[in-house]
């Protein structure tokens, strides 16, 4: 092959979506010498390698870019988790574009759902109230969960997630949160709709005790941390330093995974509907098809409730609905 020439558009794989790859290179109608792509792709393979750790079960694997933390997360183990400092393809419901710039936490963690359909439709749910409780723990007050899978303060997105399926018996909980960044910088129609956790975390330790989990054992000890888990103070304003948060998230995600794995989706699901801060009006889009209605929270399937003017009320699964709006 050395000193070959291929003519021709070329494209090598994105190392972000199969780990061990190059990034993408692409030339259009001209020479390639095959040689130097192969050396480029060699470097880059180096390149792309992610730092790995190891903590409180989780194997994280940290990368600098990727194209979706979850793509690099489908092929991994159970209890593996990816975290990357910028997504270049970042996307949640239906494909639509999450701009995923410095400064954000960008976390997929691959975790076992066995064969239980309803515990399965629960699953993003379930990782909604952990990324409630982590924010919770670090001192964030007026949030809420909006159906199905994002988490607001004062109506604005601080968090969303995705759940994404590639093998039997895995999940791929995909979870972005706006920390430093700055996503209205790369798209002006989010101005004044989102939220950053460096506006809203304490700048100090409230009097209030925080609770220190320990996961291993599945249990919660009382007691007072002298400083907020992820949190650095700088010149009085909080730091979130990436990789604490990351181990914060992890840990109140295997928290509540437990819970609903020994106890069962009711375990879970009345402080779920506490936090949809339900009843409200909304529209959803059933792909073209528009219903009106009250929203009431989930049933005991998970499912959304909605009851029209007469009382009426109507389930509907995640996947039926494309598009939720509030009204």
């Amino acid at each position: 092959m050395g000193g070959a020439k291929r003519r021709g558009a070329t494209a090598l794989q994105d190392a972000s979506a199969q780990p061990g790859a190059a990034l993408v290179i692409r030339a259009a109608s001209r020479d390639i010498d095959v040689s130097t792509v192969e050396s480029a792709q060699s470097q880059l393979q180096r390149a792309a390698r992610p730092a790995v750790t190891t903590l409180d079960g989780w194997t994280i694997h940290e990368y600098s870019v990727v194209t979706s933390t979850n793509l690099v997360a489908a092929n991994l183990d159970p209890w593996t988790a990816v975290r990357a400092d910028i997504q270049t393809n970042g996307r949640g419901r239906f494909q639509r574009a999450w701009i995923s710039d410095q400064g954000g936490l960008w976390l997929s963690a691959v975790v076992p759902i066995g064969r239980d359909m309803i515990k399965e439709r629960t699953l993003p749910l379930a990782a909604g109230l952990a990324v409630c409780d982590c924010l919770h723990e670090l001192g964030i007050s007026r949030l809420r969960m909006r159906w199905p899978n994002d988490v607001l303060v004062n109506d604005r997105k601080l968090a969303g997630l995705l759940i994404d399926h590639f093998a039997p018996g895995l999940a791929v909980i995909g979870i972005g949160v706006n920390v430093r960044n700055q996503p209205e910088a790369l798209d002006p129609n989010l101005t004044n709709q989102t939220t950053r956790l460096v506006d809203l975390v304490p700048a100090q330790e409230s009097p209030a005790s925080r609770r220190r989990v320990s996961f291993a054992a599945g249990q919660e000890n009382s007691g007072e941390t002298p400083a907020l888990p992820g949190v650095a103070q700088e010149n009085g304003n909080p730091a979130l330093e990436l990789p604490e948060l990351t181990m914060l998230v992890l840990r109140h995600l295997r928290l509540v995974l437990t819970q609903l794995r020994k106890l069962g989706t009711m375990s879970l699901l009345p402080r779920v509907n506490k936090m949809w801060a339900a009843p409200r009006r909304v529209e959803l889009d059933l792909d073209g098809t528009f219903h009106a209605g009250l929203f009431t929270g989930v049933d005991d399937d998970g499912r959304l409730a909605l009851s029209d003017e007469a009382g009426n009320v109507t389930f509907y699964d995640a996947h039926e609905v494309r598009h939720l709006t509030e009204t």
